[in-house]
């Protein structure tokens, strides 16, 4: 009987033993995946903190800007060859949805027929008259272009170059003329001079001087170009090309800018 107790006590202690091992072995896993919990919320707490800094910095919406009518420019060609007639002229014409582009238009003709309607189609009489047109510039606003002529009155005769603009205030509905734009003063003077230096070589500005700038401003076209400039045609003599162009950046305007509004499509 003794031993049997002893035997059932040192059964009851190893059965003990072997519970209590079981409990501790159970415990790693259980940590392990309250771990993985853990992981996954501090996942997703993450998560909540960038997207909580995304939506601080908002993207910004992009405006659109306001509809403008458009104005689009086509070249027309005008031909006369007859006889001893040889007449040939481009010039633009303007079009767009919502406007009447007719009056200027028509400025835009006959200022490249000018010659040409004077010379008549009288094929017994010679001529040769060339006119080549570019749009220097063009918005909603305002239009600028320039007109460049080729002139033969005689056969073997040295041909004559001649050069006429167009500015058209699109939205005054009206045509402006050198001295609604320029005053004809010391600046401008000066402000051609510094374009002969920087624009033309040494030994060419030499035959320039301020007397030749000077009285070609007297007749000078001026045009605007769409690379922030102000073209300048001055007259000059036959010997040293019949006209001369010069350019001057728009921030060097203000000494010889009239008060005109038209102004104010180019410069703040």
């Amino acid at each position: 009987m003794l031993f049997m107790k002893k035997f059932l006590i040192i059964g009851l202690a190893a059965a003990l033993a072997v519970a209590f091992s079981g409990c501790k072995g159970q415990a790693p896993s259980q940590s392990g995946a309250s771990g993985t919990q853990s992981g996954a919320a501090a996942s997703s707490q993450q998560g909540v903190a960038s997207s909580g800094a995304a939506s601080s910095k908002p993207k910004p919406i992009p405006i659109k800007p306001s509809a403008k009518s458009k104005i689009s420019v086509k070249e027309t060609d005008y031909k006369f060859v007859k006889g001893q007639k040889n007449l040939r002229a481009e010039y633009p014409q303007a079009s767009g949805s919502g406007k009447d582009y007719s009056k200027v238009n028509a400025l835009l003709k006959s200022t490249a027929l000018q010659t040409i309607n004077s010379a008549g189609t009288d094929p017994s009489k010679f001529a040769e008259i060339k006119v080549t047109s570019h749009v220097a510039y063009k918005d909603e606003n305002f239009l600028s272009v320039t007109f460049q002529e080729n002139y033969k009155s005689a056969k073997g005769a040295k041909a004559k170059r001649s050069f006429r603009t167009v500015n058209y205030d699109l939205k005054a509905g009206k045509a402006l003329s050198v001295d609604d734009m320029v005053q004809k003063n010391g600046a401008l003077l000066k402000a051609l001079q510094n374009a002969v230096q920087s624009q033309m070589s040494k030994k060419k500005a030499a035959s320039f001087p301020a007397s030749v700038i000077q009285a070609g401003m007297r007749s000078a076209s001026v045009y605007f170009k769409d690379n922030g400039t102000v073209g300048f045609s001055l007259p000059v003599s036959q010997q040293l090309g019949d006209h001369v162009e010069l350019s001057v950046k728009l921030k060097d305007t203000a000494g010889f800018r009239t008060g005109n509004s038209a102004w104010s499509y180019f410069t703040k």
